[in-house]
């Protein structure tokens, strides 16, 4: 259940960066270079092992009821233990895998902002865990004036200027061998360091000696915490040769309407409050120009199941369809910050959507599992390429082998933290738990 849940965990360090990491007992590989992901060097395993996470179960009683995205705990006599999965199926639905995604009774499964957040997996923050390219450069010149081989400004909050870029490159670690030799070849190497850029993929960090194929993901979202905020900036995000361009407004500034193609709606006044309420669907597309978001200090964007969720502490959800396609699958994820005025970037995550692999986990394609039965539960562990769980063997859960629901607990104080704010909670984002 990475990263929700930790289980117990071999502890390593970078030796040229210093970033931490707990690698999972069942999937580390000692014969194998654990690499980071934020420099690319080969990490030190320090042969401590940290305990898994303690969790507390409340019992299941005869009129409880379980929700999609519950998380709950379960007797499992294929494993011969209790296991902790995430429901994604509920009795008596019909359920099918296509490419990555979840179709219950004929029709696509889409996530609401505060779903999407809650089940994200953490891809990269600024300041804690700055994995992937950094740097910074001049608009007008395209004059970079800070890489990530400073280490400075990816361990602190970054300033922009008038006119200058922050952009952040989706990159792998290069294995040893003859890809690192190659890579090391490339004009681009004095800035790449090792690591590789590539459009973004369902992998983890502490997954580092389990074996699978990397499946290509297209939702990924972005959240901002801003300080001295008083001028417009735009966010431009690139998936596979497709672009979003947002355009981020303070409160203070002169009023402004919030574009989609012809169409204008004012932005709300308040946060929306519910986080059951559901996002109207506008229609939207990638030639009409950038949307505008309005926020005091935050905001989340996410495209995630065919539609652009944003949301701030100045507006509340809004959803926009949104059909794109990779038109170039190989082009690297990446992420641009425009400033058109001076700001400092506080916290800056990215995040991914969950990609729901088929059985046989190294591709996409469809696989229909049936109809559940009417006290049966599809359940699906979050660390998705390595979970065994209802999409083989171990099939649906029946109720009458469900223990409880899972109240999440603090990890162990020596475990690194990599994704501090990934949490069960389905609140809407702007939470206080969710903000921070």
């Amino acid at each position: 259940m990475e990263p929700r849940l930790h289980g117990p965990a071999q502890l390593a360090a970078c030796p040229q960066c210093s970033q931490q990491y707990a690698f999972g007992v069942d999937t580390f590989t000692p014969s194998r270079p654990a690499l980071c992901y934020h420099c690319g060097a080969v990490c030190e395993v320090t042969g401590e092992t940290v305990p898994g996470q303690a969790v507390e179960v409340q019992p299941l009683t005869a009129t409880t009821r379980l929700s999609r995205w519950d998380i709950i705990a379960f007797r499992s006599p294929e494993a011969g233990r209790v296991q902790i999965k995430r429901i994604w199926g509920l009795p008596s639905e019909q359920l099918t895998i296509r490419d990555g995604e979840l179709w219950v009774n004929g029709r696509w499964l889409q996530k609401e902002l505060h779903e999407a957040v809650a089940l994200a997996i953490p891809v990269a923050e600024l300041p804690t865990f700055p994995s992937g390219l950094w740097r910074k450069e001049k608009a007008e010149h395209s004059t970079v004036t800070d890489t990530v081989e400073t280490d400075v400004f990816c361990r602190h909050p970054v300033d922009l200027s008038a006119d200058e870029h922050l952009i952040w490159t989706y990159a792998l670690p290069v294995p040893t061998g003859a890809e690192r030799l190659s890579l090391a070849s490339k004009k681009s190497s004095a800035l790449a360091g090792e690591l590789q850029p590539s459009v973004l993929v369902d992998d983890w960090p502490g997954n580092q000696g389990a074996s699978y194929a990397y499946q290509p993901v297209r939702d990924w979202g972005v959240f901002l915490r801003m300080k001295a905020f008083a001028a417009p900036l735009v966010l431009r995000m690139s998936t596979g040769g497709d672009v979003i361009e947002v355009k981020v407004v303070p409160a203070s500034y002169p009023p402004t309407e919030v574009t989609n193609g012809s169409a204008k709606a004012a932005p709300s006044a308040m946060p929306a409050a519910p986080a059951a309420r559901r996002a109207a669907t506008a229609p939207l597309a990638p030639a009409h120009q950038p949307l505008t978001l309005t926020t005091r200090t935050w905001m989340w964007i996410f495209r995630c199941d065919g539609r652009l969720l944003m949301g701030s502490d100045v507006s509340g959800p809004r959803a926009y369809a949104w059909s794109a396609d990779f038109r170039h699958p190989t082009a690297p994820t990446q992420l641009m910050v425009q400033a058109s005025g001076p700001v400092t970037i506080e916290r800056l995550r990215i995040v991914r959507d969950l990609y729901l692999r088929t059985t046989h986990r190294d591709g996409g394609g469809v696989e229909d599992f049936g109809r559940l039965g009417s006290e049966d539960y599809f359940v699906v562990g979050d660390n998705l390429p390595v979970s065994d769980d209802s999409r083989g063997t171990m099939g649906a859960v029946p109720r009458s082998r469900i223990l409880g629901s899972v109240i999440l607990s603090a990890s162990p104080a020596a475990r690194p933290a990599l994704a501090p704010w990934a949490g069960s909670s389905l609140r809407w984002p702007g939470s206080a738990d969710a903000a921070e």
